[in-house]
């Protein structure tokens, strides 16, 4: 589980990592998790689940919190409203740390109440997101 939720962290929360890395708490970022969920993996284990369950379960609940994710949504703005730019962050290997910096610039909307996974779509989020977006690409060249 451990390494799953490591793995979920890069591909899904980099700002996250990064910020846990920079304050070197990684690991204990990841056990704290894991161990938040002992009771859970007990009683499933109690329960007979099949691993592969266990495991769906386990990965559902640790990441609970950690969606929608905010760089996924910055990087589904990129890439269908400045197309160029996100082939061109892509290419020279700079996606992911620009993706980080909009997301400091896209704070408003992205630590709404209102934000979650079915927000992620609202045409007014997406609308700001492309504005913020696109004052960060000006203000940055």
């Amino acid at each position: 589980l451990k390494n799953k939720l490591y793995n979920y962290l890069i591909e899904n929360n980099p700002d996250l990592l990064l910020q846990l890395q920079e304050e070197k708490k990684v690991d204990s970022y990841l056990e704290d998790k894991i161990a938040s969920i002992d009771k859970m993996i007990w009683q499933l284990q109690e329960d007979e689940a099949p691993a592969y369950v266990i495991e769906e379960i386990c990965m559902d609940s640790l990441t609970e919190e950690l969606r929608p994710s905010r760089f996924l949504f910055i990087c589904s703005v990129l890439q269908s409203d400045f197309p160029e730019e996100y082939q061109r962050l892509q290419e020279n290997g700079t996606l992911t740390y620009e993706a980080v910096n909009l997301i400091a610039e896209c704070k408003p909307i992205l630590e709404a109440e209102n934000f979650s996974e079915a927000s992620t779509d609202d045409p007014a989020n997406r609308s700001t997101a492309i504005a913020l977006i696109q004052s960060y690409l000006t203000n940055r060249s």
